[in-house]
């Protein structure tokens, strides 16, 4: 499956044992991004609080990234802000 920077992909898995697997991104999209670090918590299908503490987590996972990116943006923003006021000043003397 590709990926797309910003963007949370999903992929179904059948896992034949409950526990926590580790792999990282084998994607080369953007700087340190096959360095990204991938956990995967198999859980029991009749667990019902295990998949609803699993869908907690994911949900906080998801408004921290998309928090990050959205900081992110604002920062970029605000950089190319001051460098358009710092070029009208130098145009002004």
């Amino acid at each position: 499956m590709d990926a797309c920077p910003g963007r949370l992909n999903q992929v179904t898995l059948f896992i034949k044992r409950p526990g926590f697997f580790y792999g990282q991104c084998s994607e080369l999209c953007g700087i340190n991004h096959a360095f990204m670090p991938i956990c995967i918590e198999a859980v029991d299908i009749l667990d019902e609080e295990a998949q609803e503490e699993a869908k907690r987590i994911a949900a906080e996972e998801a408004k921290r990234i998309a928090d990050a990116e959205a900081f992110r943006i604002a920062e970029a923003k605000r950089i190319e802000m001051e460098k358009y006021e710092a070029e009208l000043a130098r145009q002004e003397k």
